[in-house]
């Protein structure tokens, strides 16, 4: 038996230090021959295995009992315990975040309303056909020697007075004729203001490639025009699609547009 006060050894069942006279009964610890006086744990306050295992599942879902039990385990005086409460306690902070981010994504979704399917028209002239919105009308088709084309846009389009429109202007022209697509084009594009091109691209349309520009300046209202033209060549003919979005400064862009544009570009097809 050794002294836990000077360390001495002293025989066994002594009750007082021969040393120095401390007595040895209280706190009655005793200390190992290789520890010298240092006190050792008796184990006594290991957390129970049921109670760890019960804390971990409660902590996984997310739940206050496995957050209860993360804080009394994280409490006591113990390196297993303050181990396993710790780890509860960072699994339930974990899982109670992520709850609230998915209960909020999920809620913001059933709050966002669901935009009503839009429907389309059909436009068939015998040299070719397309879809269009149902909220769009058709202005013009004109046909000569050379050119068949083809005005639409929505009700704003053709009202000198209004600077927000969408439009499209679609035609084929005859190679024969010797007028270009190109020349066309850049007819359309001076009258729409002075548009610069600022990037080039290459879509199907048709079953075919076809050259699709994008231009952008101001127009006659003082505000912004964009222009996303479209053309390419299929038989004896040259075709071009021109997207109008006037005002795009106001909010009314090729981009905000696209899902009217693309419904006639994608549906269309030379007969």
């Amino acid at each position: 038996m050794y002294c836990h006060n000077c360390g001495a050894k002293n025989v066994e069942n002594a009750i007082f230090c021969e040393k120095c006279g401390t007595k040895l009964s209280e706190p009655n610890v005793r200390a190992s021959k290789s520890m010298g006086n240092k006190t050792s744990f008796t184990g006594k306050n290991k957390p129970s295995t049921i109670l760890v295992v019960i804390g971990y599942i409660f902590a996984i879902l997310g739940g206050l009992i496995g957050i209860l039990i993360g804080v009394y385990l994280y409490t006591r005086d113990n390196q297993d315990s303050k181990f396993h409460g710790r780890n509860m306690l960072v699994i339930a902070a974990v899982i109670i975040c992520l709850s609230v981010i998915a209960t909020s994504l999920f809620s913001g979704s059933l709050n966002t309303p669901i935009a009503p399917a839009m429907g389309t028209k059909n436009f068939n002239n015998g040299q070719f056909s397309f879809d269009y919105p149902d909220v769009w009308n058709i202005n013009n088709t004109r046909t000569d020697a050379s050119m068949t084309a083809v005005d639409l846009g929505d009700s704003n389009m053709y009202q000198t007075d209004v600077v927000k429109s969408s439009g499209v202007v679609i035609g084929k022209i005859l190679k024969s004729s010797g007028r270009t697509v190109e020349d066309s084009k850049n007819m359309f594009l001076a009258l729409s203001g002075d548009m610069k091109e600022t990037s080039t691209n290459y879509i199907t349309v048709d079953g075919v490639t076809a050259k699709e520009s994008i231009y952008t300046g101001p127009n006659n209202h003082g505000h912004v025009t964009e222009v996303r033209a479209i053309t390419w060549e299929k038989g004896d003919s040259t075709y071009m699609i021109m997207c109008i979005a006037r005002g795009s400064d106001l909010g009314n862009t090729l981009n905000s547009q696209k899902k009217y544009f693309d419904t006639i570009i994608n549906s269309f097809r030379t007969l």
